[in-house]
Order: structure tokens, then sequence, then C-alpha cells
């Protein structure tokens, strides 16, 4: 079984992602003991870094396969026009209203593509956006229920439509949501939201996912500095790593 590790945003200037992160979204940094490879944000519910790469992304949201974090927000239209006065640039023009709460997205200085919401019961002030959301945009739901439930192991928790699948997690909502097309991002070079997973056994884990036919990126387990990962694709383009701790 594999359980959730942290949360990444691949960006291409660190320095600038600092700015832009703290100064315009308005996060603070938890550590930049790793500047300028990879620095941490505050966050609650799942560890949330930023990760230099080589290059920024061009995705097209909201039609293409991609890893998506949303951030939570106690008051979403006083958020849309502070960001609208940052000059961050803004998806819709005003806030959707969906079923389960408002939503807007933007787009950061490297490509990458976030999203914002308040949930209609939110109340209490936040002291910076909240990471309440992980959703994994993909081309075909049921093959995808297939791979993250079936072959991951994640549970499905709700259905709330043809188009979105609910799986189940305990500190955040993580979700499979249908989308037009598939994604050819340039992994690990191109900017990109991505998760991280741990196992109690990477070798063993590697294994199994080549036996169930998952597409395993790096079949000799590379080292980072607290033990060893690999890294594996979805059937949408979509790449998740996979972590042992070994320090």
């Amino acid at each position: 079984m594999l359980n959730f590790y942290f949360a990444s945003i691949c960006v291409s200037d660190m320095a600038l992602a600092m700015d832009f992160y703290v100064n315009q979204i308005g996060f603070k940094i938890q550590s930049d003991g790793g500047f300028p490879g990879i620095v941490q944000l505050e966050n609650s519910s799942i560890t949330l870094i930023m990760l230099l790469v080589d290059k920024p992304t061009n995705i097209d949201y909201p039609k293409q396969a991609q890893t998506v974090f949303a951030f939570r927000v106690d008051d979403i239209l006083t958020t849309h026009n502070e960001l609208m006065q940052k000059n961050v640039e803004l998806v819709y023009d005003k806030p959707l209203v969906l079923p389960e709460g408002l939503l807007q997205a933007f787009r950061d200085p490297f490509g990458n593509v976030h999203e914002i919401i308040q949930w209609p019961l939110e109340t209490g002030k936040l002291e910076y956006p909240l990471l309440g959301d992980i959703q994994i945009n993909v081309v075909d739901i049921e093959e995808s229920i297939d791979f993250y439930s079936a072959k991951l192991g994640f549970n499905v928790e709700k259905r709330y439509s043809d188009d979105m699948v609910q799986l189940a997690q305990k500190n955040f909502l993580f979700l499979l949501n249908r989308v037009e097309k598939t994604t050819d991002i340039d992994y690990p070079n191109e900017a990109q939201s991505l998760i991280g997973m741990k196992t109690d056994n990477l070798a063993r884990s590697i294994s199994y996912f080549k036996t169930s036919g998952i597409h395993v990126i790096y079949d000799k387990p590379q080292e980072f500095p607290e033990g060893i990962y690999t890294a594996i694709k979805d059937l949408s383009g979509n790449v998740l790593e996979i972590y042992e701790i070994q320090r």
C-alpha cells in the first residue's frame, strides 16, 4: 500500500518562485535550507515543496491531463481581487460556481496551473492558502479507477459524476477528473505538479508495477538524500514518484 509523502511544485527559477508564491500568493516559507534546489512551504495537510527543474511548461488547462493542486481560501472573491491587483494570471474572469463551492485558477510564471477553492461551509480565517485538493486529470475515468484503486490501492470513496471520482484519503480530497487529452510533459525536466508517495520496499514495488503492466520510468532505484525512489506513469501520462525512506 502506498502512502502520500509530499506534493511538489516544479519550477525553473527558485528565486522567482519564492517571490511569486510568498509575495503574490501568500504562502510562508517553512524551510529554505535546500535553496536553490528545494524549498518547503508551510502547509498542514501534506508536505508541500518547490523543486527546481530545467524548463517551464505550457499545459493546456483544463483540457489536458495533469496533476492539479487546489488551494483552499476562506474568501475567494477577496482572493480573486487581490490576485488581480498583483497581476497574477487568472484563468477565469470571475470565480466559477460549482456544486461543491467556488473555484478560480491561476498560472504561475513557469506555466503550472493551480486552482483556488472556497468550500460552502468554510469558516474562520486562514493564515495562508492551504492545499485542500489534489486532483489528477485523466482521459478515461474507468481505466484510471483500475489504475489508482485496483493497482495502487486507493479505494473509491465517492462518485460525484461520470467525470469525477473521489479516492479515499484522510487529510485532503484526492480526486480523479476526466479531461479531453493526454499529457506528454518532459519529466523530470519540465515544470509540473507532482505527488510523491512512500513504499516500505521499493524493489518489491518496482517488480509489482512491472508485472501489473504499469509504466516504470526508472527500472533501477534512484538515490536522494533520505533513500531511494522511482517514478511511474499512469495511462494519461501523469507521473507519480515512489519513495523508500532509508535514513
